[in-house]
């Protein structure tokens, strides 16, 4: 890992340029006690130091194998889930960790000038393919009726 004045000089080679920062683990405590307790270490002087790069759009990260969303700093942070086995969502002290069996999924981050960055989790597996009900505003199939 690079000391700190690489990373400060990373951050300041294109302060215009948005930029998302990837970490393996977490920068905060992921709150699911079986998996861990803690974060990325020295993850405070991460978020002081992203105080004054105002392009960092957003930190990314994996490890947890579960989708959360927290802040490093200023920096809205995004947990992506697992892509193989997903561990069960449990917060209650003591809780062991178990694999869950949901569907894995994926993070899949967009930049577009007029919108920003956006992060979107995504299910992955085998399902229907989508159906569409609406296009341009307008319905292109009835509602289901009412129970």
């Amino acid at each position: 890992m690079l000391k700190d004045a690489g990373k400060k000089k990373a951050l300041t080679a294109a302060p215009d340029t948005p930029t998302i920062i990837a970490l393996h683990h977490p920068p905060f405590p992921s709150g699911l006690d079986g998996f861990s307790s803690y974060g990325l270490k020295h993850a405070d002087k991460m978020a002081v130091m992203l105080a004054d790069h105002a392009q960092v759009k957003r930190v990314i990260a994996g490890h947890i194998h579960r989708n959360i969303v927290g802040m490093c700093g200023p920096v809205p942070t995004v947990v992506g889930p697992s892509a193989s086995y997903p561990f069960a969502f449990d917060t209650e002290i003591g809780a062991p960790l178990s694999i869950s069996r949901e569907a894995p999924g994926i993070a899949m981050h967009l930049w577009r000038q007029d919108l920003g960055l956006l992060s979107h989790c995504v299910a992955i597996g085998d399902f229907p393919a989508p159906t569409p009900i609406l296009k341009a505003g307008k319905r292109l199939q009835p509602m289901a009726t009412p129970r």
